[in-house]
């Protein structure tokens, strides 16, 4: 399965081209803004801060056995014991 990679610098945008599938994934800039669209729908918006999914998409957070050897900022699911974990590093 061949993967091709375009990148067009004047229009700010990279599009992966996936021949098994119909839309392009592509990551353009929008001003500040980076946007994720696949085909032309805008499914994730990135800016500064925050990060905006659209209703369209499924978000799937990693799930592991239990709570050890979290990443800094990491965020996933502790199935055994049915918590959402985020990772923090607390300075004082």
């Amino acid at each position: 399965m061949a993967k091709n990679i375009q990148i067009i610098p004047s229009s700010g945008s990279l599009a992966f081209q996936d021949s098994e599938q119909s839309n392009d994934i592509i990551f353009e800039r929008d001003g500040t803004d980076l946007l994720t669209k696949v085909g032309s729908s805008t499914v994730m918006t990135m800016d500064d801060s925050t990060v905006n999914f659209s209703n369209d998409i499924n978000l799937i957070i990693p799930k592991k056995g239990d709570s050890s050897d979290g990443i800094e900022g990491s965020l996933y699911y502790n199935g055994p014991a049915g918590e959402m974990v985020v990772v923090l590093t607390l300075t004082t």
